[in-house]
Parts: structure tokens; C-alpha cells; sequence
């Protein structure tokens, strides 16, 4: 079995000049000018791709910071309104258990004295969808 030795270097016989051929001109290797434009179009392609991705994951999470700040303003809202409510009626060392409950709601929109005193049992008042409601309470007069 015989083993050729490989020669030394196989670029110096693949780029020399062809014997025979009568041209002295060797083979540059390299890219042409049309390979390298390819090549920087899909660059560009996949570049403005990323471009377009990052844009739009920007715009989402921008997105979901609004609606997580409407969300916590909402529940700051009604730990706000929860608490009114839970200490509503409390007047410190002011016992109303003693006062007789008035026969009909009071004006809300008094401010004498003596309607304010006959309302102190009543710790919170309400008006049904603002039925019923008083002058100083529409929403056209605040």
C-alpha cells in the first residue's frame, strides 16, 4: 500500500498561475463588491427586524406601567375610602348612643348648629345614585 505525502501547500496550487495558460495574473481570493452589498442588506434586514422588536416591547411595557400605576391608584383609592369608612362615626370621647336617631335624614347641606347636632347618629349618609340628593351636592354646583 503506498501513501502519497500531501503537498506542502495546497493554496500555493490551488491560486497559481495555470501552467500552459500563458498568463503570469495569480487569483486574489476575496469578496466581490455585489457580495458585500448582499451581505449588508440582510444585515440591515435583520438589524431594522431587532429594531422593530425592541420599539414594540418598549411601547408594551410602557403599556403595563400605565395600567399598573391605575391599578395601584385604584387601591390606594379604596384603602383611603375603606378607612373613612371604618372610622366613620368616631368622635372620640363622644358617646351618640344616648341621642335619639332623627325620623328623617338630615340636610347635608346645613350647617346650623342645631341640624348638625340631631344628625350625630348618623355616621354616614347616602343618597341612592344621587337621587334625592341636595342642591349643594349636584355635581354641576362642585
Amino acid at each position: 500500500m503506498s501513501v502519497t505525502a500531501p503537498p506542502e501547500d495546497i493554496a500555493a496550487l490551488l491560486y497559481s498561475p495555470k501552467a500552459g495558460a500563458g498568463n503570469s495574473q495569480r487569483f486574489e481570493g476575496g469578496y466581490t463588491i455585489i457580495e458585500l452589498m448582499v451581505a449588508m442588506t440582510i444585515g440591515l434586514v435583520i438589524l431594522a427586524g431587532l429594531v422593530t422588536i425592541f420599539a414594540n416591547n418598549s411601547r408594551a411595557r410602557a403599556e403595563i406601567d400605565r395600567a399598573n400605576q391605575q391599578t395601584e391608584n385604584g387601591r390606594y383609592a379604596m384603602q383611603l375610602i375603606t378607612d373613612d369608612l371604618h372610622n366613620a362615626g368616631y368622635l372620640a370621647e363622644f358617646n351618640p348612643i344616648p341621642l335619639t336617631s332623627p325620623a328623617v335624614k338630615p340636610d347635608a347641606c346645613a350647617t346650623d348648629i342645631p341640624t348638625l347636632k340631631s344628625a350625630m347618629p348618623l355616621a354616614i349618609q347616602g343618597y341612592d345614585n344621587g337621587a334625592n340628593a341636595p342642591t349643594c351636592l349636584n355635581a354641576s354646583t362642585l
